[in-house]
């Protein structure tokens, strides 16, 4: 808003006084007959005088309008500085926007504090866990021939769980987390292939990696996660076929991981990636978290790599992973 027209709205009560109080001068004036020489001089004195009281209100006004401007756009979470109060209103204002302050701080507090809590006790459970399920990975071959495999099964799933657990609770402070190197994409496609091998095994699911013999430079460690859960949905959602993994069309540095499964309907496609979002295959199923393709665009947003999922219903789905780009998120 213009500052002059601010300042005219907000001294609107005054002007619209000193108007009326004119307009009564002057009617007096007129009934009673009264030359207007002595009443015209004092009216351009007395106007000069408010005109130059006026423009000191309105510089004064203004400064104080960018002040607060000022203490907005740099707001954080402190409480703001505020000029100094020129009345009692002005001090009551400033009374309520600290009072405001110290209560948004303190539930600023209250919820880091429960955050910290949360991350810490998830944490100690995700490593906690792991002890009783490298236990029943030992026992599992004692079960007898008939229920290895479907118990190997489950408990790979809830391993998977719990490295997703693990994982987001490490997103927040990924930063000083990353090491960038120059890996071979064959290598970090292998990787996440060996560590799914038994899922593509029990469904019959064939996997090729071809053409893959670029060097990239990423994170190894978060780039074979961020496969893994990419090929963790690709046998998830795939019953015959396989998966494919190669090189996009064009490209030096795009992984594209096709499979041949269910696809995805096109109205799912632009919230995949959402947290909590599992789409109709995931409704369909009951099983599906809406938390790996999540952590996934986290992580290659964090690391600088590009990401897009092509799919039909019924064709199956393709998803690139653009190890080209160099825009990082700098935390």
């Amino acid at each position: 808003m213009d500052p002059l027209f601010s300042y005219l709205r907000y001294r609107a009560p005054v002007l619209l006084s000193l108007g009326v109080f004119g307009a009564m001068f002057a009617f007096v004036y007129f009934l009673y007959d009264l030359p207007w020489g002595p009443a015209g001089y004092a009216a351009l004195v007395g106007g000069t005088v408010l005109l130059l009281l006026a423009l000191r209100d309105f510089s004064a006004y203004r400064r104080r309008c960018r002040a607060l401007a000022d203490e907005l756009a740099s707001l954080d979470a402190g409480a703001p500085v505020l000029p100094a109060p020129a009345h009692e209103l002005e001090e009551r204002y400033a009374a309520l926007v600290q009072a405001l302050a110290d209560q948004r701080a303190a539930l600023a507090f209250q919820a880091d504090r429960r955050a910290a809590e949360m991350q810490r006790y998830y944490t100690l459970w995700a490593h906690q866990i792991k002890t009783p399920l490298a236990a029943m990975r030992l026992l599992i071959p004692s079960a007898g021939p008939a229920c290895c495999g479907p118990l190997e099964e489950q408990l790979f799933a809830v391993e998977r769980y719990v490295e997703l657990v693990l994982q987001y609770q490490r997103l927040e402070n990924i930063s000083g987390d990353l090491d960038f190197v120059r890996c071979s994409l064959d290598d970090l496609a292998r990787q996440a292939v060996r560590q799914y091998a038994p899922a593509f095994i029990r469904k019959g699911l064939s996997v090729r990696v071809e053409g893959l013999e670029q060097e990239v430079l990423t994170d190894e460690k978060w780039a074979v996660f961020v496969i893994g859960q990419l090929l963790s949905n690709a046998v998830k959602y795939t019953q015959k076929g396989g998966v494919t993994l190669t090189l996009a069309p064009g490209s030096q540095a795009t992984l594209m991981i096709r499979d041949t499964g269910v696809g995805i309907r096109p109205e799912d496609l632009p919230r995949l990636g959402e947290r909590g979002f599992t789409g109709e295959n995931g409704r369909r199923d009951k099983l599906a978290s809406g938390l790996g393709l999540f952590l996934c665009r986290e992580v290659l947003a964090k690391l600088g790599h590009g990401f897009a999922i092509e799919s039909r219903p019924g064709e199956g789905t393709t998803v690139r992973v653009d190890f080209a780009r160099t825009v990082l998120e700098i935390e």
